[in-house]
């Protein structure tokens, strides 16, 4: 089966280290200046230029972990986020076997 999982630092407002999944909700393209700049690529404008191209997999997760400052981007993991890798890992795992994957 097809599919994507996107793990990244998300910021939604809970503890830090929160480990969130999610089904990410996919805005359509609004106009050019959506995609334009591809060196801003967040994930949710990687997903919507993946469905403009038509290559977005019908199942797509996200699997989040809260950041304790979004705004503070090359300052390495936080003691929070270093406690939700191997949380967010198991998540992962998780999502691959329910796909019917062989996972080692």
């Amino acid at each position: 089966a097809d599919a994507l999982i996107v793990v990244d630092a998300v910021d939604l407002g809970r503890e830090p280290g929160t480990v969130v999944v999610q089904s990410p909700e996919i805005r359509e393209v609004a106009g050019p200046d959506d995609l334009a700049d591809v060196h801003y690529a967040t994930p949710e404008r990687a997903l919507m230029f993946a469905r403009a191209l038509e290559i977005l997999p019908a199942s797509v997760w996200l699997v989040g972990c809260q950041v304790v400052d979004a705004e503070r981007l090359g300052q390495g993991l936080s003691p929070d986020l270093v406690g939700a890798v191997d949380p967010a890992a198991s998540e992962v795992r998780r999502l691959v076997t329910g796909l019917g994957v062989e996972w080692f």
